[in-house]
C-alpha cells in the first residue's frame, strides 16, 4: 500500500480485524537479512548469496530454492528500509539468534518491542499518506469474494463493512492473507504436526 501510494496510486487497505499488523501484534519480530547498512558499519561481511547457502544448509535442502532466493535478495534492503523510516533493532544486533542451526554471520534484527516495534514505523508511514488522501483504511471489513469479469480476470473483491456487503473494483488485487499459521488443520496438513 505504502510503495503503490508514493508511486501515485490510490489504495484501498481492506482489513478483517479491528487494527491493523496482524501478527506484528505477538511475533517476535525477528528478521533475517545479509550484506545491510547495519552490519558494514559494524564491519560484517555479509551477503546475500552466503544468506542463501545457510537456509539451504540449515534446512537441509528442503526449502524451495526460488523462494528462499526472493526472500533473501530482497532482506536486506528490507531491513535498511525500514531502519531508514525509524525502526531501531535492540543494541548488540545484529545478532546469531536462537532456535535453530546458526547461520555463518551474525545477521538476526528485532526491535524492543518484537513485532511491535516493526509496526510502530510502517503505521507512522501509512498514517502519513491517509492524511494526505492517498490510502484508505477500511477496518473490520473481511474479504468474502473475488471479483472477476466474463474473462475471468480478477477486477475487485466483495467485503463485508459496517454490516453491509459492498464490493470494490481496482485495476489490481493483493491478497494479503499473512499465511496459515492461524490455520490449524492446514499447518498440520504443511507441516505434519499439530500446533502448540
Amino acid at each position: 500500500a505504502l510503495f503503490t501510494s508514493r508511486r501515485g496510486g490510490r489504495v484501498l487497505v481492506l482489513d478483517s480485524a479491528p487494527v491493523i499488523g496482524g501478527t506484528l501484534h505477538f511475533s517476535t519480530g525477528q528478521m533475517s537479512a545479509a550484506g545491510t547498512r547495519l552490519q558494514q558499519s559494524l564491519g560484517i561481511k555479509d551477503s546475500a548469496d552466503a544468506h542463501f547457502d545457510d537456509v539451504m544448509r540449515i534446512s537441509e535442502g528442503s526449502a524451495n530454492p526460488e523462494i528462499v532466493r526472493l526472500a533473501v535478495d530482497q532482506a536486506g534492503p528490507t531491513v535498511d528500509w525500514l531502519m531508514s523510516i525509524g525502526l531501531e533493532p535492540m543494541a548488540g544486533h545484529p545478532v546469531m539468534g536462537l532456535g535453530h542451526e546458526f547461520y555463518s554471520e551474525r545477521r538476526y534484527y528485532w526491535g524492543k518491542d518484537g513485532g511491535r516495534s516493526i509496526l510502530a514505523v510502517l503505521t507512522q508511514q501509512l498514517e502519513t499518506e491517509r492524511k494526505q488522501g492517498r490510502i484508505e483504511l477500511l477496518l473490520d471489513s473481511p474479504v468474502t469474494a473475488l471479483l472477476t469479469s466474463d474473462s475471468g480476470a480478477l477486477e475487485g473483491v466483495r467485503a463485508t463493512h459496517d454490516g453491509a456487503e459492498h464490493s470494490y473494483k481496482g485495476r489490481k488485487v493483493l491478497l494479503a492473507s499473512g499465511g496459515y499459521s492461524s490455520n490449524p488443520l492446514l499447518w498440520e496438513k504443511l507441516d505434519g504436526y499439530k500446533q502448540h
